[in-house]
């Protein structure tokens, strides 16, 4: 009797999501590719990566048509920059982040201010040195890398895909 008890008291705290009725919420992953200048295809594996022909990719998190967020990755010979977009249920952008890692040498991260903000340029940008261990908690924060203002525009030229429809390949989701 009070092994059941036990097994039951374990199941109603881990799985609360459950007894109120909710579920959870299940995230789809899309891969859109560039065919030409101005047309998008949806695939749902992810491309491969050549830096030398400077691949660009959008990757789609959605569930249903309801897109979520969207990370477009660039990548060129020698780093690759990110820009993560997040919606709200609405499908306006809610917030932009941009990354740019300059491989084996240092990161560079700031928060994008949104089209029609009174703000121009770029947040305040957070450089940390590149991570030799994958999954390492701590980052080392950096003031000062080389090279970094060649790099600041690149940081700062996202593309400002202001509702959710506006993403390439949104209007093929199914």
């Amino acid at each position: 009797m009070i092994r059941s008890l036990t097994k039951t008291a374990v199941v109603f705290f881990l799985t609360p999501a459950v007894f109120l009725g909710e579920k959870p919420k299940s995230l789809k992953s899309f891969f859109c590719v560039p065919v030409s200048p101005s047309e998008w295809k949806l695939q749902r594996y992810p491309p491969l990566i050549d830096p030398k022909a400077g691949t660009t990719y959008v990757e789609i998190w959605s569930s249903g048509m309801m897109v979520e967020r969207v990370k477009l990755r660039r990548f060129q010979r020698n780093r690759d920059v990110m820009y993560e977009y997040h919606y709200d249920t609405a499908g306006k952008l809610k917030s932009l982040q941009a990354s740019l890692h300059y491989w084996g040498y240092w990161v560079a991260e700031a928060e994008l201010p949104l089209s029609g903000e009174t703000e121009t340029g770029l947040k305040t940008v957070h450089y940390y040195k590149a991570r030799a261990i994958t999954g390492e908690q701590v980052r080392e924060t950096m003031n000062n890398p080389e090279e970094k203002g060649r790099y600041l525009n690149e940081l700062n030229a996202a593309t400002h895909w202001m509702t959710a429809q506006a993403v390439p390949c949104a209007d093929k989701l199914s």
